[in-house]
């Protein structure tokens, strides 16, 4: 595939020359200024290159390669200029982080070498992203699975939580969605130092010894601990680390809202554990929109009118016998043991098909109570409740 490389220059020869020596070994494309040039960022795909003139009535070489830097970041910028002056150099290359400086007049050999060493540099930063993400996604998915295995009622909570967030951000029209709905689903991870029957305490509301408050009070701390290391979880780091993940039931009591510098994703995330905790609790859905309205540490209707959206969002409870149980429903409620004794799966779980196996061949042996609960939606919101990372959690099987 030919690499897509941008020039931008106001001398209109030099552009023309430009596509007449380069087309055969790049797909070209060029501007006659630097607004011109942001508006064909805008409007096509990422270039691999961007190479500027310094001296552009309006907007300098400089001030468009700043531009290129936010808006098209991955791109390798190139700065040409007839001006070799040593403080032109240095600022185009501090302020627009540029890989290479050439002067003008510039030999064609030289300025092939130079946006070919660009698109290698380009593919070279792409590989290490992809390389990056799946590291990241590795991890998650790896950390994720440990707390389905060890710790099911703490990963359900985080399931909750993660679907709450992920509708929400696109009603508040957030796009980095993905960082927020990971910090959801790690925000959970201290759980697995936690023995089960505490965090079932916590989550029932019932009253906790010094000791009990002391293990949900570092939560927080384990799961940064956690999750600090992985690359490109920075951002996340930061979210869980402004908030207070721990499943607390004093979010049923009047709290003081949090500060109105705290960044929207900071406020959207607590207001998602809070709310899940309130119904954790037994509040309603319009209880828990009440109170955290009135004493919630999150009281920007904006978010709350987005997190209502979550639940409001085509979804309906069903009661269906267990053989008509399939693959992508969502269980509204815990899957018990025929006896009520045992807790086969926890609400909100996505089942998959070697889960509803499992869940089948568990019913043959010791039986399932029926009917399942679960939630039926509309086709256009399934896509926003699927659990972007979503193992196998852990089923009571004897």
């Amino acid at each position: 595939m030919t690499s897509r490389i941008l020039i931008v220059d106001d001398d209109t020869n030099l552009l023309d020359g430009c596509r007449r020596a380069l087309r055969r070994h790049f797909d070209v494309t060029t501007a006659c200024s630097g607004n011109d040039g942001l508006t064909k960022i805008a409007e096509s795909q990422r270039f691999a290159v961007v190479l500027s003139d310094m001296r552009m009535p309006g907007m300098t070489g400089v001030q468009f390669l700043e531009h290129v830097q936010t808006e098209s970041p991955d791109s390798v910028r190139i700065m040409l200029t007839g001006n070799a002056d040593q403080q032109t150099a240095i600022d185009a290359i501090n302020s627009g982080r540029i890989f290479r400086f050439l002067n003008k007049p510039c030999l064609p050999e030289k300025l092939f070498t130079a946006l070919h060493d660009g698109v290698n540099q380009y593919g070279l930063q792409m590989a290490e992203r992809e390389l990056l993400d799946g590291t990241v996604r590795g991890c998650v998915r790896a950390m994720t699975e440990i707390l389905s295995l060890t710790n099911p009622l703490g990963f359900g909570r985080a399931a909750r939580v993660r679907k709450l967030v992920s509708c929400a951000c696109e009603t508040l029209r957030i796009s980095n969605s993905w960082e927020l709905e990971v910090a959801a689903m790690m925000s959970q991870a201290g759980v697995v130092t936690l023995p089960e029957a505490v965090l079932e305490k916590a989550l029932s509301g019932l009253p906790l010894t010094p000791d009990e408050n002391g293990m949900l009070g570092n939560l927080r701390n384990v799961a940064v601990d956690l999750i600090q290391h992985i690359p490109r979880l920075a951002v996340v780091t930061d979210y869980i680390s402004a908030c207070d993940p721990a499943p607390d039931p004093a979010v049923a009591r009047p709290l003081t809202p949090l500060p109105g510098s705290t960044p929207l994703e900071v406020k959207l995330l607590q207001a998602a554990l809070d709310l899940e905790m309130l119904i954790s609790l037994g509040r309603s859905e319009k209880e828990a929109f009440a109170h955290l309205r009135s004493g919630g540490r999150v009281r920007d209707e904006n978010i709350l009118f987005a997190l209502e959206e979550s639940f409001l969002r085509g979804m309906e409870k069903r009661a269906i016998p267990l053989r008509h149980l399939q693959v992508g429903q969502v269980l509204a409620e815990d899957v018990m043991s025929i006896d009520g004794g045992r807790r086969l799966l926890g609400r909100s779980y996505e089942i998959t098909e070697r889960l509803l196996l499992r869940l089948q061949n568990y019913h043959s042996k010791h039986g399932v109570r029926e009917p399942i609960q679960v939630l039926a939606r509309d086709e256009s919101a399934n896509d926003a409740w699927k659990t972007t990372v979503n193992p196998e959690p852990a089923i009571a099987l004897q």
